[in-house]
């Protein structure tokens, strides 16, 4: 165990406060639902980009959070809320790049092309790497312990009906015949929600205690959190996880698109039903979360998942329906997929956000995360291509793979114990 002590319980934030925290997480899921999901996937797609360039795309937003890293002394210094302001001001900015790309594209060569949206989903990413890991200890040193399991399904169902109604709206501008129109369109509303999004993060408060106030001699050190068996315990859970599920959001969208002969649109509209189902799942975990504890839903949600990847093995083998059952697995994933963030970060906030340093917890599972889920869809990316120029059913052996991912992932979950 550590030894570091856990800081006192922070005083219950503001009703306003509340307010903003949840209007920028709604406004922000719109902008990143549309930037770094399923419509910049078909877009690329669109393109004709390959499976290792989509793994790469898919790759950034991991890989260049591990700049919160470098980037954990720094906030822990000047403050975390001038650090998520800056980040997330640049990142959106950052989108002007991605608007004008759908009318750029018919002008240059194919490889012009993908190699422009790589470039803005890079930069983007980039800067977004640069405030991602102030954002948790920031809502965290805010939310009294008591609080969060009330305050993060209030707030991943907001997340979730704003998913919704970004990726109702771009499965409408996209049913039918795909335009530069359209797509820049889209990619607008991703830009104007996250221009809106900073308004209400510039109004959430400092930490109660200055985050700058955790100087050297009572910052943890790196040793202290890695030497702390019960946060590392779950923190390599958390990183097999990330490692399982990130290829799988990306090449089940791709898999669906090449084989199931559903339109980009529908696909859209598809995901945007999962969002609402993990709305509805969220609102009804509210109260479960503190009776049963967050390692319950996480077996649950494991144990759903070695039967929703079982059953697009099925489907890849040629065992099942494609047209039938690809609209159904998306959609209750949705619920799957959002009752585990919820489990899932509740129970990361009260292994390591309680303490002094806290930072430096979040960035030492986040790093292992990002790494994880960094190289989990550039691997699979590439492994895909190969396997399909040898002939081999890839898919098959993507989802089975998964499976035994899962298994896996169960065993590590077991020797967890909940704080």
């Amino acid at each position: 165990m550590s030894s570091t002590a856990a800081p006192p319980i922070a005083p219950e934030p503001s009703r306003q406060t509340y307010i903003n925290i949840h209007s920028f997480q709604v406004l922000n899921a719109m902008s990143y639902t549309i930037a770094l999901g399923s419509p910049l996937t078909l877009f690329t797609r669109e393109l004709g980009a390959s499976a290792t360039i989509i793994g790469l795309i898919a790759a950034f937003t991991p890989a260049l959070a591990l700049l919160q890293v470098a980037v954990a002394p720094y906030s822990a210094r000047v403050g975390y809320r001038p650090v998520v302001i800056r980040g997330w001001g640049g990142r959106v900015v950052s989108l002007i790049l991605l608007v004008a790309m759908p009318f750029v594209a018919p002008l240059v060569s194919h490889e012009v092309a993908i190699a422009g949206v790589v470039l803005s989903m890079f930069i983007f990413n980039l800067l977004r790497g640069f405030a991602a890991g102030s954002w948790l200890p920031w809502t965290t040193s805010l939310v009294p312990r008591q609080s969060r399991a009330r305050f993060l399904s209030r707030d991943r169902t907001l997340v979730a009906i704003a998913s919704v109604l970004a990726l109702g709206v771009s499965g409408a501008i996209l049913t039918g015949e795909h335009t530069p129109l359209g797509y820049s369109a889209m990619f607008g509303l991703s830009f104007i929600a996250g221009a809106g999004s900073l308004y209400f993060v510039s109004r959430i408060p400092a930490t109660p205690e200055p985050a700058g106030a955790e100087r050297a001699g009572r910052m943890a050190q790196w040793r202290a959190v890695l030497v702390d068996r019960p946060y590392m315990a779950y923190a390599l859970f958390g990183i097999g996880a990330q490692f399982t599920t990130a290829a799988a959001n990306t090449f089940v969208i791709v898999f669906a698109r090449d084989n199931s002969g559903l339109q980009d649109g529908t696909l859209i509209l598809i995901s945007a039903a999962a969002q609402l189902l993990g709305a509805l799942a969220l609102w009804r975990a509210r109260r479960g979360l503190e009776a049963l504890g967050s390692k319950r839903y996480l077996n649950g949600t494991l144990v759903w998942w070695l039967l929703y990847f079982g059953l697009w093995l099925a489907m890849a083998l040629g065992a099942a329906p494609l047209l039938v059952v690809t609209p159904l697995l998306i959609a209750m994933n949705g619920a799957g997929g959002a009752l585990f963030d919820l489990a899932h970060t509740r129970m990361l906030m009260n292994l390591g956000g309680d303490r002094l340093g806290s930072a430096h917890y979040f960035a030492v599972y986040q790093t292992g995360a990002n790494i994880a889920t960094s190289l989990s869809p550039i691997v699979w990316g590439a492994a895909l291509d190969r396997m399909g120029m040898a002939g081999i059913n890839r898919y098959g052996v993507f989802f089975f793979v998964e499976m035994g991912l899962l298994l896996a992932l169960l065993l590590l979950l077991s020797r967890v114990r909940e704080r």
